[in-house]
């Protein structure tokens, strides 16, 4: 028929099937009386069994997670905690303000726990009472958009936490907006230290579901797990800065809690078999995320080279620019931006390969719908011309080659990429990470691009934001 039949019930039971009659149980005396003895059994063995066992200590508790024993002391000294008690704060003290979320919430807040190894690592050395270093890596949420005081942005709220069972602690927030994971492979250590102890990573609101983002995300973790010191690295959600803050805390102080009670477990016996040691949990994995198991391919050191308008560690400075090239300030977003047709811009670089970041619109904004053309000109996104161009040119030749607005380069003379920022697609403008080359020599370049007289828009604006080059 094409849709859904509905058919009655049989009035009698299908041929080949038996029918299920219902029937009451009755016990006989005899059954009722073996029942009995067997459960009396049972109680008199219990007994006995209980009452020959050494009685165990009452005054091991999991105290250092309660409020009344973290005090200032950066040591932490605490009662050693039990092998056979949980360590989730919400079992001990379920009165605990932390604990509001429910368990079950609290338990789908960790995506992935990992073994642990490296943040109990941190967690050793801070218990030792040493300062330990906080690295935070984050975009729009982590630089507090949208928080109204007396509301606290995530991290603040989570490092008030902290601190008040590890006092030396410090914090250092790197907060890019409308940047992800592809930004921050390139650039974490141009935005917060790189000798950190530990770094926390918060970009989902800017990270698509696309498997660019797994890769970009993997080229991130094994920058930062591959820093010299061996970081714990942790990635938590945006979905609310005092839930996050909040699920965070938990989290971190189930962990300390494992960390001592590890210190208590008898050393595990020698193990023949292929899993890995203890040594080698925290160890990078050998496969990328994208590398196939059969045909595995070395997967070469990365050494990230950025510069950028909004990375304090490494500004992004020209080597030389057209007057109508100005760096631009909006939103606590910066680029150089132009929207005069042949202006230029060059950049230095070192690396076998280059990117950009450039920031891309619809084009659908209110200024650049403008019926005005002149408005629409200037505010409309627009497209450049880029290219490599030779390191020995001195300044002066550059400025009688390229230096005139307006002076648009021989495209025969070298190879160009064309960059549009007018991305009609998007949803909401962001920092668009664009590939422009590769198999360069290592060795430095200098990075030129050109506002093109092409548009798709009917503007031209064009605003670069950083490099990327290794």
């Amino acid at each position: 028929m094409g849709g859904i039949e509905l058919f009655s019930p049989p009035s009698s039971p299908a041929l080949g099937r038996h029918s299920l009659t219902s029937t009451r149980w009755r016990p006989s005396l005899l059954t009722t009386a073996c029942c009995l003895a067997n459960l009396f059994v049972f109680v008199l063995y219990h007994h006995h069994y209980t009452s020959s066992q050494p009685t165990q200590p009452q005054d091991v508790q999991l105290e250092v997670l309660r409020d009344d024993v973290l005090t200032a002391n950066s040591s932490a000294a605490v009662t050693p905690p039990s092998r056979a008690l949980s360590c989730e704060v919400c079992h001990l003290d379920p009165s605990n303000a932390l604990c509001e979320y429910g368990y079950s919430a609290i338990r789908q807040s960790r995506a992935y726990e990992g073994s642990g190894t490296r943040l109990r690592r941190v967690l050793q050395k801070a218990l030792r009472g040493e300062a330990i270093q906080v690295g935070v890596l984050g975009a729009s949420v982590t630089q507090g958009h949208g928080v109204i005081p007396p509301y606290q942005r995530w991290e603040d709220r989570w490092f008030e936490n902290f601190q008040h069972i590890f006092p030396s602690a410090v914090m250092h927030v790197g907060a890019v907006p409308a940047a992800g994971s592809q930004f921050f492979s390139y650039c974490f250590g141009s935005v917060v230290s790189s000798d950190l102890d530990l770094y926390l990573v918060e970009l989902d609101i800017n990270n698509d579901v696309s498997f660019d983002t797994m890769q970009e995300d993997d080229s991130l973790m094994r920058g930062l797990l591959g820093l010299p010191q061996q970081p714990a690295v942790r990635h938590i959600s945006g979905l609310g800065h005092q839930a996050a803050a909040d699920m965070l805390s938990l989290f971190i102080r189930k962990e300390i809690c494992e960390t001592q009670r590890h210190e208590t477990l008898p050393p595990p016996p020698p193990r023949t078999g292929p899993w890995p040691v203890d040594e080698d949990l925290d160890a990078i994995p050998e496969l990328a995320l994208s590398s196939s198991w059969i045909h595995p391919k070395p997967i070469l050191p990365l050494n990230p080279i950025c510069q950028s308008t909004m990375t304090p560690l490494t500004l992004m400075v020209p080597l030389s620019h057209s007057p109508t090239f100005e760096l631009e300030t909006w939103n606590d977003k910066s680029a150089w931006s132009s929207s005069t047709p042949g202006a230029q811009i060059r950049f230095r670089f070192v690396g076998s390969r280059v990117s950009i970041f450039v920031w891309a619109t619809n084009g659908r904004g209110e200024l650049e719908q403008s019926p005005e053309k002149a408005i629409r000109r200037r505010e409309a996104p627009g497209s450049a011309l880029c290219w490599i161009e030779d390191e020995e040119m001195g300044a002066e030749e550059w400025l009688a080659k390229y230096g005139e607005d307006g002076n648009e380069a021989d495209s025969a003379e070298t190879d160009y990429w064309e960059v549009n920022s007018h991305v009609p697609t998007y949803v909401a403008s962001t920092s668009d990470f664009v590939e422009l080359t590769s198999g360069l020599e290592p060795r430095s370049h200098i990075l030129a691009c050109e506002v093109s007289s092409n548009t798709t828009s009917g503007g031209h604006r064009w605003r670069i934001q950083g490099i990327a080059s290794q």
